[in-house]
């Protein structure tokens, strides 16, 4: 069996790595991207399926750099903006401290994620950069509640996805890892946080399919690709359904 027949849950971040490189044609720039996203995610970590251990966090933006490559996406700024889609929300931080040496604790939020994403754009194009940021969540607004942040989050979320049949696709990877997994979560323990979860990502489910243009996403997945999203839209929205009950 080789990486290509590999079920994605399988792959651990070498051999997710590995996949990509060789799906890319060992592709500098991409080569890049990992290495840069793995540095800034080394301290976090991801809940596994179950009762499993946690793992490293950066299996999830591999995870979903690969799900694009096996719906037939060859354009490098969606693979780089999947691999690095989480950096300005997660790591701005670090970014400044490692990469442009600033010093973050004397600006703002705002400015560390302008700075970040300014470090994105001249390191992986503007194309890549404007990518990661429309699926960067905004700064949750002080004083809301958890019901009206989840709102602001499907609304920000739908006002990108609307816009750009990229940032359609970048968002559902990473709902895919996100949200139609999170049944596997579902065990002692986890039921609260499960239940939060599946109302939170449940209204997502009908923003994909009001923005499914077949058309518009053949330019950048093959047939296959197309017949696994609009399935996955249909059977995520049924897991949701049930978790969320």
């Amino acid at each position: 069996m080789t990486l290509k027949a590999l079920p994605l849950k399988t792959m651990d971040s070498a051999a997710l790595t590995l996949a990509i490189l060789e799906a890319t044609g060992n592709d500098p720039l991409v080569f890049n991207a990992i290495r840069d996203a793995t540095f800034l995610h080394r301290n976090q970590t991801r809940a596994n399926r179950g009762q499993l251990e946690r793992t490293s966090y950066i299996e999830h933006p591999l995870r979903g750099a690969l799900r694009l490559i096996r719906w037939g996406v060859t354009d490098r700024d969606l693979i780089i903006a999947a691999i690095l889609h989480d950096t300005v929300e997660d790591c701005a931080a670090d970014i400044l401290i490692h990469f442009l040496s600033i010093d973050p604790s004397e600006i703002s939020k705002a400015e560390a994620r302008a700075y970040a994403a300014d470090w994105i754009r001249i390191t992986y194009g503007i194309g890549a950069a404007t990518l990661v940021m429309a699926v960067t969540n905004e700064f949750p607004v002080p004083g809301a509640t958890r019901a009206e942040r989840a709102a602001a989050y499907v609304e920000h979320a739908r006002a990108g996805i609307c816009s750009d049949v990229r940032v359609f696709l970048v968002k559902f990877t990473d709902y895919m890892d996100n949200a139609a997994g999170l049944y596997h979560n579902d065990v002692p323990g986890n039921r609260g946080m499960v239940v939060r979860l599946a109302g939170k990502y449940l209204p997502m489910a009908d923003v994909f399919e009001d923005a499914r243009e077949p058309e518009a996403l053949l330019r950048y997945v093959n047939r296959e690709g197309l017949a696994e999203i609009t399935l996955k839209i249909r059977t995520s929205r049924k897991r949701l359904e049930k978790l969320a009950a």
